[in-house]
Parts: C-alpha cells; structure tokens; sequence
C-alpha cells in the first residue's frame, strides 16, 4: 500500500492524460516524414521524442484549437501549444517509464477479451455493431485476418492495451486516494457556514515613529534570515524594436469598398443570418430585442436618427469593424425616459473587421527581416532607425513569458534563454506586431545584493517592529480583561462587530485584508475566545458570538462534494508528482535547434 501512495501521481496523470492514445486509431501512416526536419526534439531519461512525433501532436492540437477559434489562430496561441504539447510529451514520456518501473503490464489474453469477450469494450461495440446493434463477430474475424489491414488491427491492439492499462491503474487509484464523510462535512461547513464576531484590534499604522527604533544591524539582521526572498533569477537586459499590424489606408479602403459591393444584397436578404455567415460577417446574427445603451455609440446613432424597420444604414466605422446595420424590427420601450428612445430594436450587423492584408503583413515583417539581417553585422539601433523604428529597452528573467509593453510570448523567452549577449533574434511574430530583440546582457542568477535591496527592507522591519509593539500591548491587556469590553476599554479602542463572516471573506472592516483572520474563526467554537493574534495588518482578539449553521447536507450535495474534493487531491497529487518526476529526470530539451 505504502508502494502505491508513493506513486499515486502515475495514477492520476495517466488518468487525466489521452496523448497519443487517439493517434493510434486516427492516424494509419503514423508520421509523414516528406520535408520534415530529423532528430529529435528531447531526449527524456535517454527515451527520444522525435521533431516529427511532436509536430503531429502540434497539428492536431492546432486543429482542435482552430475548431474552437473558429479558424483563427494567433501566433501566441501557436506558441501555447507548442509548449503544451511539449510539456505533454515530455510528460508522457516520463509515466511510461515510471508505468514500467512499476510493472503495470496488460496481457494478449486481457486485450482478446475486450475484443472476443462476452463484455466488449465500448470502441469495439461502436466500430463492429450489426444493424440490431450486437458485435459482429465476423467483421472483426475479417479485420484481424486481413493481411491488408493488420497495420490498422494492431493499432487497434495498441489502443485497447492501453485502455486496460489505465482501468488498472484506476483500480489502483481507488485503493489510494479518499475522501473521507468527516472532510466531506468539514468542506460542506466551510462553503455554508457563517461567523457572527465581535473583535479587539489594534492597527499597526497607529504605532508612532518614535516607538520603533530601526538599526542597520536589524536590516541586516532580516536580509540574512530572509535571504531567499532576494534570490534574483538569470536576467536579460534586452533591446527590441517592433512595428505593430495596422492596416493602411488602402487596406481600410477595400474593406469598405468590400462592404459596399455587399449592401445591395443585404438589403435584399431575406436570411439575413445566413448572409452574415456566409458572407463572413464578424458580428453574428443576434434575434433579440436591444436599446440603445447596448450599442456602440457611433452605431446607436446611426440607428435611431431613423428607426424605420427595413432601414439599412450608410457604413458605421465602429470597434475596428467597418459595419452596415439593417433594422430588423422595433417594438416600443415601457416608460422610456425623457431622453431616451420610444423604440428597443432588433439588428442584423454585416460587419469586416478592418486589417491589415496580407500584403501590408508582408511589407512590415520584410521591414523588420532587414532590422534583424543588417544589425547582425552593423549597429542595432541605426538599422532600426533606417527602418523608423524606435529601439525600446526592457528588463526580464529567466522563465518569463510575458514583457512589458510587448506582453506574452513564449518565442522571445525561447530566444533569452538561448542567446547570448549581442545576439539578435529573427522576427518574432505576436498578434498584433512583429518584434526584433537583441540580448544587450546577462546577470546570472544569485541574491541582490544588501545594498540593492536595503530600500525594501526597511519598511518590513518597520512593520514587523510596529507588530511587535501592538502584539505586546494587547497581550500586556488582555491578561487583566475578562471581557472584550473591558479589553477595548483598556486599549481606548471601540469594539467592533461584523456578521455573517464566510470562509472566503478575507477583507474585514478595520482590519484590511487579513486571510488569518478568517482561519483563525473557522477554529472556534460559539462564545469561543482566540488568544492575540498578530495579523497582517492589525493585533487582535476575536470571539464567536454564535455560528448560523448550514442545513444537514443532503446525500446527492454530499456525493457532488466527495467528488470535486476527490478531483482537487487528484489534481494537487498530480501536480507535485509531475513536478517530482521531471526533478529527477534528465530532459535534454533541443527545441532551440528547430525554432
């Protein structure tokens, strides 16, 4: 049992994880390896994960995400997935190996039971049914005997085996991972229960200057016991120039030239919505009833200077859209006011968002192709200037994803994380501009200095001198008080009360934001007192007055509860298993040699 705790993680990930499980089944000729670079793109514990096994696993995630985007796909949602998918095949990798160490092995009997058995497994039930939906045990006779089709049978082998191999481990994950009734009930108390308090806080705001005294000895004395909170990662300094996407005017010019070829038809539609569709309107059609306050300003305008049913207005420029809006239908608003329209109207939109072609594309990444090749052997910031492009300048560290100014991209990390200093990178494509970085310098990894930080330090010792002041205080008055009353009046302060306090308030009047009073609340019992606490912000005693107690859980509130609590410890377990396995591992990460 104790083998199997320790390696729960396994478990749960090839729980959470199909990758490559599906491939066996959707993809016949595997990897099309025809102007496709070699090698490989890791090396995990020795195991090779090939630059072709891992743009198939791009493709198809790319292909999922362009179904959800509806065809639009960003360069930094390009970039997400490759890292994504990265990290999945790496992680994939690395359960495989552990599932080995493990002896977790499915047999050819177990696989020719899900196929021959009297309980089929679900794929073969959908793939082999006859038409009064039982298996036909002759059509999957006739798979398996096909020379031509043994390719396909044995990734269908393949695919079941696996199948098998993760109902076990979901065995396995039963035995190891609970929820208990008690953790049920103590998170139904915490979601559903509320506090009713009263408390005695002494701010430390209100602690004069003239009670602290702060040495260079005590700063020092706090960047030596706090010395990790001033570990400083590699850090880049970098240059960069960037040219955004817009669209000239020739471009605005045929997208309203594009628009009114299509406004006599609009007018005409009598399916407007399938006009929009079909004619690629970026504004879909919407049935409902709207006034004008739900409008953009320029399009509420245009439409109730004349708010005639039928009516097509002229073109509106409006939220990067060029747009003709047709007047479907009115219908009188119930006690409109003075100022307001006497009509909420229904709209059919033909909107073209108004970009760049791809011809301006072109011509701004051909500007910025130049930046990168001439400085490779001149001066950045004048080949930039030739180009009249301003050279920016920004800080980052090692791992950062997203920059000031530019925001996320993965592919200008790749590249500091690669380059050193004076090298240029290619043209990084973002959504909307292109970027040019040059690495200028590197200050590896190590602690920032005393004198770096001091500034920072000083005012943590200030608060946490102010803390003990109003800490000794209130326990120098609390030992003589019976009572929160007499504690308040012995510190000259009021006695405050706040009701109906939930687990998840971490705002408390007077106190500020303070997530340790909250916790220290959800410990007591009604009429019970806690001790001084020493909060984030204030010193403080707090009683319960009486807790307003949730109903009894019911038994379907409490299976829902046991299962998002199960699925959470899950997830946790995942996360840190995960983390362990690639800890130990050797991972030779070689994607910098493909982009």
């Amino acid at each position: 049992m104790n083998k199997l705790r320790e390696n729960t993680g396994v478990i749960l990930w090839i729980l959470v994880i199909s990758f490559g499980v599906i491939w066996t089944l959707q993809d016949s000729d595997v990897f099309n390896t025809v102007g496709q670079p070699t090698g490989n793109i890791a090396v995990v514990n020795g195991a090779d994960i090939s630059y072709q096994e891992f743009q198939q696993a791009v493709e198809q995630q790319m292909q999922r995400v362009r179904q959800q985007m509806g065809g639009d796909v960003t360069p930094q949602m390009q970039d997400m997935v490759r890292e994504q998918t990265y990290t999945q095949l790496v992680n994939a990798q690395l359960i495989e190996q552990e599932m080995d160490r493990l002896g977790i092995q499915v047999t050819d009997a177990e696989v020719m039971d899900m196929v021959y058995g009297e309980d089929p497994h679900p794929t073969i039930r959908q793939q082999f049914a006859d038409d009064s939906g039982e298996v036909d045990q002759q059509l999957i006779a006739n798979l398996a005997q096909n020379p031509e089709m043994r390719e396909s049978w044995l990734q269908l082998e393949n695919f079941l085996r696996e199948e098998r191999r993760q109902n076990k481990m979901n065995t396995l994950l039963e035995s190891t991972v609970h929820v208990s009734n008690q953790d049920v009930e103590e998170a139904y108390f915490r979601q559903n229960a509320r506090a009713n308090v009263q408390y005695v806080a002494l701010n430390y705001a209100s602690v004069s200057s003239d009670e602290i005294d702060v040495s260079e000895s005590d700063l020092r004395d706090y960047y030596d016991e706090n010395r990790e909170d001033f570990r400083r990662e590699r850090t880049y300094e970098v240059e960069y120039a960037a040219l955004p996407k817009e669209p000239t005017s020739e471009d605005s010019s045929a997208v309203l030239q594009d628009l009114e070829n299509l406004q006599a038809d609009f007018e005409e539609a009598d399916d407007v919505e399938s006009f929009l569709d079909r004619n690629g309107s970026v504004v879909p059609y919407n049935d409902e009833f709207v006034d004008a306050s739900s409008l953009p300003d320029a399009v509420a305008d245009a439409v109730f200077e004349d708010p005639t049913s039928g009516r097509v207005t002229d073109i509106i420029v409006a939220d990067g859209n060029a747009q003709l809006v047709r007047i479907m239908d009115t219908q009188p608003v119930e006690d409109a006011e003075e100022d307001e329209p006497e009509v909420e109207v229904k709209l059919a939109i033909m909107a073209l968002e108004i970009r760049p072609s791809l011809a301006t594309i072109r011509e701004i990444e051909d500007r910025m192709d130049d930046i990168a090749f001439y400085a490779e052997e001149g001066d950045f910031e004048e080949e930039a200037q030739n180009q009249d492009v301003e050279v920016e300048r920004l800080t980052a560290q090692d791992g950062d994803e997203t920059f000031p100014e530019i925001g996320q991209s993965r592919a200008l990390r790749d590249f500091l994380s690669a380059a050193e200093p004076g090298e240029i990178s290619d043209v990084l494509e973002l959504e909307d501009r292109f970027v040019v970085a040059r690495l200028s310098s590197i200050e590896e990894e190590g602690y920032r200095s005393f004198s770096d930080v001091q500034d920072q330090i000083e005012p943590r010792v200030v608060q946490d001198q102010r803390q003990e002041v109003q800490v000794q205080r209130m326990q120098d008055a609390y030992q003589g008080a019976e009572s929160l009353d007499d504690l308040a009046d012995a510190l000259g302060v009021r006695l405050r009360t706040q009701e109906d306090i939930s687990y998840n308030d971490d705002v408390i009047p007077g106190l500020g934001r303070d997530p340790m009073f909250v916790g220290t609340v959800f410990g007591l019992d009604a009429d019970e007192r806690s001790g001084v606490v020493g909060g984030a912000n204030a010193a403080y005693v707090v009683e319960v007055t009486d807790w307003d107690e949730p109903e009894p859980i019911t038994d379907a509130e409490r299976e829902e509860l046991r299962q998002q609590l199960l699925t959470q410890r899950q997830q946790q377990v995942v996360n840190q298993w995960i983390e362990s396995l690639r800890e130990d591992a050797t991972i030779d990460d070689n994607r910098a040699a493909y982009f």
